[in-house]
């Protein structure tokens, strides 16, 4: 992966660790998608084995911790996702227009972007990206709505929605080294199947008989109820 995409990945973690849910696996799930960055970030970042040893090394321990002290370390660990991407992700405009020798306007290449570089550049000219101004005027192709909430009964086959419904059940397997997570699904009007494979994360956000809005692309399966393959969950807090 790719060091953002690293970041990203340990911010969910946390995320879903304070969400009320002890993890007692967080250390090693830590250390599962830290080992997952690509090798040539660690040549393009100077110092970043360094400082993700350290930020790993920090969890070592956690789970021999209270559940205070353990709240605290998660919300720190938020705290030091945000300064590793300040220190390796951030560039600044100053910064920017030392490296170019002129001012940073909408036609300078994309490049130069901080954490973009040369093989990102590459990536992003397929998508017609070369100059910053290029992707400031970037937008999505087509928006979702995520505040029609629909019942599930509702629900027709190969159409992305969102529904609002209690996890009535879920269990855990392994297949030829694959987690499968699989989760039954509720609203009163119908039922709804979710899995998720290999994101171990999504545990730490299951809890039986919460409520969840519950957003994915609803497909059709030979056992009756539709299925949603690794679908976005938010707990309900209150009303929506």
């Amino acid at each position: 992966m790719l060091f953002e995409q690293v970041l990203d990945e340990c911010e969910m973690l946390f995320e879903a660790s304070l969400s009320g849910r002890d993890n007692e696996v967080l250390f090693s799930e830590l250390k599962r998608i830290v080992s997952q960055t690509n090798k040539e970030e660690f040549s393009r970042f100077p110092l970043l084995n360094e400082y993700l040893s350290k930020f790993v090394s920090y969890f070592s321990k956690s789970e021999a911790l209270s559940q205070d002290r353990r709240k605290k370390r998660l919300i720190n660990g938020l705290e030091m996702v945000a300064k590793l991407r300040r220190i390796f992700l951030l560039r600044t405009v100053d910064e920017i227009e030392a490296l170019l020798g002129r001012p940073v306007s909408l036609s300078t290449p994309i490049k130069y972007a901080y954490s973009v570089g040369e093989a990102r550049s590459k990536i992003l000219k397929r998508m017609d990206i070369e100059t910053i101004g290029d992707l400031i005027y970037y937008f999505p192709r087509d928006y979702e709505d995520r505040r029609v909430i629909l019942p599930i009964s509702s629900l027709s086959a190969d159409s992305k929605v969102s529904v609002r419904a209690r996890i009535l059940n879920f269990s855990v397997k392994k297949v030829s080294g694959y987690t499968i997570i699989s989760a039954v699904a509720g609203d009163g009007f119908g039922q709804l199947l979710l899995k998720w494979f290999n994101q171990d994360y999504i545990l730490q956000k299951l809890k039986k008989d919460k409520e969840y809005l519950i957003h994915g692309l609803a497909k059709k399966t030979p056992f009756g109820p539709l299925e949603m393959n690794s679908p976005e969950i938010e707990e309900v807090n209150g009303e929506v």
